[in-house]
């Protein structure tokens, strides 16, 4: 069986969410195959999740002093601070085997595929199975420091912060690994609820995240990329052939980019 799997070096926030959606929907409707895309970014950016409200989440007037991009994720989840030193993936495919339409197993066999290509670089990963962490009702809004059902950590440190969004007849997830996280700029970028919030999110930083230069110090992004890609190969016995988008994708990419993601309708719209 063969996937496509698509590259990016740079880009801006809004590029890259018009990219990711625009897949999700080529995936699902057969215009495109199942696509693994691998990309990095050329400056500090922010995504929030779907449900989000970008005034209670982000610090604005500071974003828009240093000029980071904010923009709102197709996916849910909590605000993600994204760096150059960090490779974002988003996967899209339509429900068919070995993707069930169950959200936990599909979450699930994704992760075995990114744990796969850590273990591919030399870091032994490790997976939460237990639901009760589905219940937590934790407001800490950094991404990073909050395990779900699913997600891969490392000695306890969660180390991919992913998320996903389903429709009837497929989906797409988009996940974020850093290489090494900027305590700095995070805790500057994001709004909590109360300074006693920020101090007890600062104060777990080291004990809950991790980027992964904290077990491989000199791990670079072509590494993790080509494990990725390997790891993604490997666990779902297919190949991974390297594309671009097709002209039904780019128009719908443009569209996208255009009257959602630079939309103030859209990204201020909670």
């Amino acid at each position: 069986m063969v996937w496509r799997l698509l590259t990016e070096t740079g880009g801006s926030a809004a590029h890259h969410m018009a990219a990711d959606e625009a897949l999700s929907i080529s995936a699902r409707t057969g215009m495109g195959p199942p696509t693994l895309r691998l990309y990095r970014w050329t400056r500090p950016a922010i995504t929030i999740g779907y449900f989000q409200s970008i005034e209670k989440e982000v610090n604005l007037p500071f974003c828009r002093s240093q000029g980071i991009d904010v923009v709102r994720r197709l996916t849910g989840g909590r605000a993600i601070l994204h760096d150059p030193d960090e490779l974002t993936y988003s996967f899209s495919t339509p429900f068919s085997k070995p993707f069930p339409k169950g959200l936990h197993a599909s979450y699930v066999l994704i992760s075995q595929a990114l744990m796969t290509a850590l273990e591919r670089v030399g870091i032994p990963a490790e997976m939460t199975c237990s639901r009760k962490a589905l219940l937590r009702s934790d407001r800490n809004p950094v991404c990073f420091q909050a395990l779900s059902y699913g997600e891969v950590s490392v000695n306890g440190r969660k180390v991919i912060g992913s998320a996903q969004k389903r429709w009837p007849d497929g989906l797409t997830q988009q996940g974020s690994i850093p290489l090494t996280i900027r305590h700095d700029l995070l805790f500057k970028v994001l709004r909590f609820s109360s300074p006693e919030a920020e101090e007890s999110a600062r104060s777990g930083a080291d004990q809950k995240m991790a980027g992964l230069r904290n077990f491989k110090p000199h791990l670079s992004l072509p590494e993790l990329e080509s494990a990725i890609r390997k790891g993604f190969e490997y666990h779902f016995n297919v190949t991974l052939e390297p594309g671009g988008l097709n002209s039904h994708e780019q128009d719908i990419q443009g569209a996208l980019y255009r009257d959602r993601y630079e939309s103030g309708s859209w990204n201020f719209m909670r």
